[in-house]
C-alpha cells in the first residue's frame, strides 16, 4: 500500500506528517522528514517561502485522524511536546549551520582583505542574502543561536550576529526584500574599519586611554573608506558602515549627527550592535541579561535612536528575548526559546531545571501559551528572570542536552 503521496501545499493540514525534506528554492531546509504539522505558522512559512506541494505519509494521517476517544489526549501532548520539539531540533541545527558557517565565510573574505587582496563583494553578498532568508524562516531560532556565545572569531561573530538582529529588526519594519538585503550586508560589514586599528588597543583589558579611544573612534571612518575603495557596494552600505555609532541626540561619533542627517538604516544596525554587545561576553566586562540590555536600549528613546525603531525592536524580541532564563511560579527554570507576538508573556520555552532534581539532564519543550484552561497550566507562569551562571547553566548547554534527547 502506498504510504506516501504529494499533495498541493494548499491541502497541507494540521495534523499531518511531512514524508520528505522540504527543501527551499535557495537550498535552506524548511523541515525535516517527519515533521508533525501542529501549527497553522507552519504551513504558511512554507506557502511563503513559494513551496508548491509537499510529500505526507498517508499511514500516519490516517492513523493519528482515526484513533480511539481515549487514546486523543495521547496525541494531543505529543503534537503539544514532540511535534514542536522536533521542530524546534531542525530549526536549531539549520541555525547553527548558517551561523557557523557564515562566520567562517566572513572570517575568510576578511582574511583575504588582509592579505591585501581585494574584499569578496559576491562572498559578503552571499552571506547577507543567506542570512536574510533564515530570518525569514526561523528568525527565533537564529537570534537564539546568536545568543550562544561563539568564542572562536569574536570580532566576527559579533558582525554576523548584528547582521541577523539588524535583517530581523529590518524585516518587522515591513522593508522590501532589497532593503532588507542592503540592511544586513552594512551590518555585517560594520565593524570591518577595526581591521586597522592597532591589535594592541583591541586586546586591552583596561580601560583605553583618552588617545587610544580616539583611534578606536576612527575605524568607522576607516571602514567607510575600504567600502567605497570596492565600489561595488549600494551607497547605503558605506553610510551603514559610516554612521552606526552616530546617536540621535548628536553625542555619537565620528561626525556627532543628530536625528534626520542619519540614516534610519544606520539607526537600525546601532540598536543591533549595542544589543549584541552588551549580550555577549568579553575579557573587559561580563554580559546583561537579554532583559537588562532592553532596559538600557529603552532608556536611549529619543537620546541615543529614534523610538520607532526602540519601539519595533521591544516588539520584535519581547519582554522575554530569546536566550532569556526565566523562573515559572512551579519553580522551574526554563530557556526562552520563541517569542509570540501577540502574547508577549507566554513565550515558548525549554524547561531545564526543577525544585526537586535540579538540572535536568533531559530538558523538554513546553510552550506557556495557554490551550486549555486546566490547573496545570495554570501554573505555567513567568515570575522572574534568572541567572543561568548561579545554577551553573548556559544556552549552550541547555540547547545541546535538548536536541541530544
Amino acid at each position: 500500500m502506498q504510504t506516501t503521496v504529494k499533495i498541493p501545499i494548499s491541502k497541507l493540514k494540521l495534523g499531518m506528517y511531512i514524508q520528505e525534506d522540504v527543501i527551499s528554492e535557495n537550498g535552506i531546509l524548511l523541515f525535516c522528514a517527519d515533521t508533525f504539522i501542529t501549527n497553522p505558522t507552519q504551513i504558511q512559512r512554507l506557502k511563503n517561502q513559494g513551496v508548491r506541494d509537499v510529500s505526507i505519509n498517508v499511514n500516519k494521517n490516517a492513523n493519528q485522524l482515526n484513533q480511539p476517544k481515549n487514546q486523543k489526549t495521547t496525541a494531543h501532548s505529543k503534537s503539544l511536546y514532540s511535534g514542536p520539539l522536533i521542530c524546534f531540533k531542525h530549526d536549531i541545527y539549520q541555525a547553527q549551520a548558517v551561523i557557523y558557517k557564515s562566520i567562517l565565510l566572513f572570517k575568510k573574505c576578511m582574511d583575504s582583505l588582509l592579505k591585501d587582496i581585494n574584499l569578496s563583494v559576491e562572498g559578503v553578498n552571499c552571506i547577507a542574502q543567506t542570512i536574510v532568508e533564515e530570518v525569514i524562516a526561523r528568525r527565533d531560532a537564529l537570534l537564539l543561536v546568536c545568543r550562544m556565545q561563539i568564542k572562536d572569531d569574536p570580532l566576527y561573530a559579533h558582525s554576523v550576529s548584528v547582521c541577523a538582529t539588524s535583517a530581523a529588526l529590518a524585516y518587522s519594519l515591513n522593508l522590501s526584500r532589497n532593503d532588507i538585503v542592503k540592511c544586513a550586508t552594512g551590518a555585517i560589514l560594520h565593524d570591518i574599519g577595526m581591521l586597522e586599528i592597532s591589535q594592541n588597543i583591541l586586546k586591552k583589558n583596561v580601560n583605553l586611554t583618552k588617545t587610544e579611544y580616539s583611534e578606536l573612534q576612527k575605524h568607522p571612518g576607516l571602514g567607510a573608506g575600504i567600502i567605497e575603495k570596492t565600489g561595488r557596494f549600494p551607497e547605503i552600505v558605506k553610510t551603514i558602515v559610516m554612521q552606526h555609532h552616530e546617536r540621535w541626540n548628536g553625542g555619537g561619533y565620528p561626525n556627532r549627527l543628530k536625528k534626520d542627517a542619519i540614516e534610519h538604516f544606520s539607526m537600525i544596525c546601532s540598536v543591533s550592535d549595542i544589543y549584541d554587545s552588551l549580550t555577549r561576553n568579553s575579557e573587559h566586562k561580563r554580559a546583561c541579561l537579554p532583559q537588562e540590555a532592553m532596559a538600557l536600549i529603552f532608556q536611549g528613546a529619543n537620546q541615543d535612536y529614534p523610538r520607532y525603531i526602540v519601539e519595533a525592536f521591544t516588539r520584535l524580541m519581547g519582554i522575554y528575548p530569546v536566550g532569556s532564563f526565566v523562573k515559572l511560579t512551579t519553580g522551574e527554570i526554563g530557556l526562552v526559546v520563541k517569542n509570540r507576538p501577540k502574547s508577549l508573556m507566554t513565550p515558548s520555552t525549554i524547561i531545564c531545571f526543577n525544585p526537586r532534581d535540579g538540572k535536568l539532564k533531559r530538558p523538554f519543550y513546553r510552550d506557556l501559551y495557554p490551550v486549555s484552561s486546566t490547573a496545570v497550566q495554570q501554573l505555567w507562569k513567568i515570575e522572574s528572570t534568572v541567572e543561568p551562571q548561579k545554577l551553573g547553566m548556559s544556552i549552550h548547554s541547555v540547547i545541546s542536552s535538548a536536541t541530544q534527547n
